[in-house]
């Protein structure tokens, strides 16, 4: 079962921007599956709210490329093939290496003393079994570095390929932060980015979050030559997750 996150309407937010923030830290945080098919009621039944907003959030979601629509109207999660995963993972590896570059010179002790928190939580979470915690956790300790880099152009940047991706890469997430090797290489990452950070030192920050980047890229990428067919673009059929995944 799909949660989306709860929808905070303030004045300052109309209902419309509400159901969009809400869908695209769902899609970040890995609750769509590639190739899953949402329909404006569905996502009106889990958002509680009337079609109209939901309808132009998802159509906002379309133009960014975090959804598709299909040639018979209806829209899915984005599908991605080898190559554009391929390309995605250069992207985030040049665009996040340049956030860690300005969170290196910018970040307060303060911000930096939250981000260990937030990693020390991650890696509570991994030693109890908690995975979906702890993949949570590991999406909130990198937009925390980010947030730090005080440059929002490049954040929006970052949440895009993170919404486009957020799917796939939460697909092997599990795997990934449930292996003991992979874990440590985790661990061992994030925290070449805090000392990175204390020490202001640019060039270990990139290097550590690019390191990273690759970590997840490469359980893919030996997924993907495992599978039998990866799905396509042209897909009709939506993919679906094996075994569990968030509620």
């Amino acid at each position: 079962m799909v949660v989306l996150p709860t929808l905070k309407i303030t004045g300052r937010k109309t209902l419309q921007e509400s159901v969009y923030e809400s869908l695209k830290l769902a899609l970040m945080s890995g609750e769509f599956a590639p190739g899953q098919p949402l329909t404006v009621r569905a996502v009106t039944d889990l958002a509680g709210t009337s079609p109209m907003p939901v309808r132009d959030a998802m159509r906002r979601l379309v133009a960014e490329g975090a959804l598709e629509m299909l040639p018979n109207g209806l829209m899915r999660v984005r599908l991605m093939d080898r190559a554009q995963r391929d390309e995605a993972r250069e992207i985030r590896q040049a665009i996040e290496g340049l956030a860690l570059r300005r969170a290196a010179r910018l970040a307060m002790p303060s911000e930096i003393d939250r981000i260990e928190e937030i990693n020390e939580g991650m890696m509570q979470a991994l030693a109890t079994g908690n995975l979906r915690q702890a993949i949570f956790a590991n999406r909130e300790f990198h937009f925390a570095i980010y947030r730090t880099a005080r440059a929002p152009a490049l954040f929006q940047l970052i949440e895009g390929q993170w919404m486009q991706n957020g799917p796939f890469l939460m697909l092997y997430a599990e795997r990934f932060l449930a292996g003991e090797r992979q874990a440590k290489s985790a661990r061992l990452q994030h925290q070449r980015m805090i000392r990175a950070l204390r020490a202001r030192d640019v060039e270990a920050a990139e290097q550590a979050v690019q390191a990273d980047i690759a970590s997840t890229a490469l359980l893919g990428a030996e997924d993907a030559r495992r599978a039998p067919r990866q799905p396509d673009a042209d897909d009709r059929a939506p993919a679906r997750r094996r075994g569990r995944r968030p509620a």
